[in-house]
């Protein structure tokens, strides 16, 4: 290549800065291309009148989560082929992101749309409403731009709104010391690459571009144009944190001295930093050494990396995602890029614990679910139907007696099986003794499968004595309704008696000469009869409660509470506090105090 395609081939660069210069100096006049039109045939001269983009069918989604995508769906009012498109947005602080997506994202939807997205972060421009600035539309090699607020056009509904984003103020920064200019050799041909390590990335690169010249003694110096150079392109980090930008080798000459001269690093903060690599002023680059030599390069002298045999893990993959791995140049002293290779190979997932979404029942099987923790993949699995019917309460059929067996039957409410049972001949009759736990009792009546017992004793003395609700025995279950003459009567260990809710009566003598007894709970509320001398001689009794209202001073037989404790506290209902004490005041302890 001589000097002279080389110089053209700078001021083409600089014309087309100068262009891009004028569009974003002045973009107001080209927001629009007339739907009816070819873009091909647009020219800077060409007076844009109708909207290109068709808003009413255009949106954008985000869930408004970090570290999620924001997607736009962009209708144009025409179709074409080979279109791409390109956005800035304006951030709450004022700085200008660009979206530039890969070309696999511009291919059309079934609704006639094309596809743009951006990624939140945890750190970037901060918190705030996100406007699109403008789209470029491109066709072919030609373009036009759609800029919001300009001509009518409105782009407002599809701004979107970013919460919980740290702001990032600093920019990215790049290790200038450690650049590396070498040659790869690559599938499309062979490339002039610098290799540029990253220090610090706070929120994450959005653009990287690189400027070079050459150095020409015919022009006295080094060339780097009026702009310092001209933008290459865009470029991104590898995994370990390097950027490369590749030239084409056949665009440089034999023999001409070529060097880069300033690094742009624009993250998605939109902080834009310019990394000046060679002097500032044409007279500082007379010389070729005015340029540090790690910048310096010819085609002769470009470095090839060697790389090693072994590849190094540098991530495991996992069950979303490829690991990767990679080879590191053997040249000692090389710091340039590795050999990036991706990686897979079967991984499980990690799922959680089980869910249940739907119960299973006897009737119909149920559902669960589980989600993997790396990756989110949901797992169903059927619960089997349930062997447990949910039945409702036995009716009887056919009451069993003494010497007949019944018959009762229940239901389950889930899916209606019925469930049949015999009873068995209970064999029992009024009059005869049960025994259950420690405890003594006569049947006094018996139906089928209920019945009504009196509580007659204890096979063992103990302190306690509880005198049940309900006892059942044998399937039967009876009402303990009553407390036999004597039930108790000179039990010397008993302290304390607890009686249940369903006794109406207790016999004379009951409790007679319990001289340890000390209180006594009656909690039914049916009582009706306390017997003579029931409590004779319980002379550490301190304490009765009783519940019930239905006492007369008939029904509470004489010297019921002769030889009792002088401290004796009766406890009573409050509407029956009155009348009590005087039913009380003649059974044999004259100190007897009633009390609610």
């Amino acid at each position: 290549m001589s000097n002279i395609k080389i110089i053209k081939k700078m001021l083409c660069g600089i014309t087309f800065l100068l262009a891009i210069t004028f569009i974003f100096g002045y973009e107001g006049k080209y927001q629009y291309v007339k739907a009816n039109e070819i873009i091909e045939e647009l020219s800077y001269d060409y007076e844009l009148t109708e909207p290109f983009i068709d808003i009413a069918n255009s949106s954008v989604s985000y869930s408004g989560e970090i570290y999620d995508y924001v997607e736009w769906k962009i209708k144009l009012v025409q179709e074409y082929e080979d279109v791409s498109l390109d956005m800035t947005l304006r951030a709450p602080n004022g700085n200008i992101i660009s979206i530039n997506n890969s070309s696999d994202d511009y291919e059309i939807d079934e609704n006639g749309c094309y596809t743009l997205s951006y990624w939140v972060s945890e750190s970037g421009a901060g918190d705030g409403v996100y406007q699109i600035n403008r789209i470029e539309i491109n066709v072919g090699d030609d373009y036009c731009t759609v800029t919001n607020g300009y001509n009518g056009m409105d782009l407002s509904s599809l701004s979107f709104t970013v919460n919980g984003q740290k702001q990032d103020i600093t920019a990215p920064v790049i290790d200038k010391d450690n650049i590396v200019i070498c040659k790869e050799e690559k599938s499309y041909g062979t490339q002039v690459q610098v290799q540029i390590p990253i220090k610090e990335d706070e929120s994450g690169i959005q653009e990287m571009h690189v400027g070079y010249g050459y150095y020409s003694e015919d022009w006295g110096g080094w060339l780097f144009g009026t702009s310092r150079g001209t933008i290459q392109g865009s470029v991104r980090p590898n995994p370990l944190g390097v950027a490369t930008e590749g030239f084409d080798l056949s665009d440089f000459e034999e023999g001409i001295v070529y060097a880069i001269n300033f690094v742009k690093v624009i993250d998605w903060a939109g902080n834009t930093t310019i990394i000046k690599l060679a002097p500032d002023t044409i007279d500082e680059l007379k010389e070729v050494d005015a340029v540090p030599e790690q910048y310096r390069f010819t085609t002769d002298n470009l470095h090839v990396h060697t790389y090693s045999e072994e590849w190094t893990i540098d991530m495991l993959p996992t069950c979303s995602e490829d690991g990767w791995k990679s080879r590191h140049c053997t040249t000692p002293g090389c710091i340039g890029a590795c050999d990036f290779e991706d990686f897979s190979y079967p991984v499980e997932h990690v799922y959680g614990e089980w869910k249940v979404i739907k119960e299973a029942t006897c009737k119909e099987a149920g559902l669960k679910e589980s989600y993997c923790s790396v990756c989110e993949k949901k797992i169903t699995e059927e619960i089997p139907i349930t062997e447990q019917h949910v039945y409702g309460e036995w009716v009887i059929t056919k009451e069993a007696t003494c010497n007949e067996n019944g018959s009762r039957e229940r239901n389950c409410s889930v899916c209606g099986t019925k469930e049949t049972e015999e009873i068995t001949a209970t064999g029992y009759t009024k009059g005869v003794e049960l025994a259950k736990g420690n405890n003594i009792y006569v049947i006094s009546a018996i139906n089928g499968t209920t019945g009504a017992v009196t509580y007659k004793g204890a096979t063992q003395k103990t302190k306690t004595v509880k005198v049940p609700d309900t006892v059942t025995i044998d399937s039967i279950t009876y009402k303990v309704t009553g407390i036999v003459d004597n039930a108790l009567a000179n039990n010397t260990k008993v302290t304390k008696v607890v009686i249940g809710k369903n006794v109406t009566s207790i016999g004379k003598n009951a409790f007679k000469k319990c001289t340890k007894l000390k209180t006594v709970e009656i909690k039914s509320t049916k009582l009706n009869k306390i017997g003579v001398n029931a409590f004779y001689g319980a002379k550490k009794l301190t304490k009765i409660t009783l519940k019930t209202t239905k006492l007369t001073k008939k029904s509470i037989g004489k010297n019921a509470l002769k030889g009792t404790n002088k401290k004796l506290v009766i406890k009573v209902p409050k509407s029956k506090v009155k009348t009590y004490k005087t039913y009380f005041k003649n059974k044999g302890n004259k100190t007897v105090k009633v009390k609610k």
